[in-house]
């Protein structure tokens, strides 16, 4: 699914194609960025949702964190992820 390379503090995390979905050459690259905090989360992801195309709505995933994906006004992908902690 993905590989996760740690580099000093920062984290940079590559990831090949959803299953059916053609890659476009160029637009085969997303930023990943990954929160402690759920709600800070949001509050980027909406602020670079204007404008933009989500892709794909936060929502809760099989991994136990809240995830979504979109494009933003200047066509760079992102991906945003914050685990969740159980209770």
């Amino acid at each position: 699914m993905h590989a996760l390379l740690r580099i000093g503090e920062g984290v940079i995390m590559i990831s090949d194609s959803q299953p059916g979905i053609a890659v476009a050459p160029g637009g085969n690259v997303h930023v990943c960025l990954d929160f402690d905090d759920v709600a800070d989360m949001t509050k980027k992801f909406e602020a670079l949702a204007v404008n933009g195309k989500i892709t794909l709505p936060l929502h809760d995933t099989f991994w136990g964190a809240k995830f979504g994906m979109l494009t933003d006004a200047f066509g760079v992908s992102w991906m945003f992820n914050s685990r969740i902690e159980k209770a």
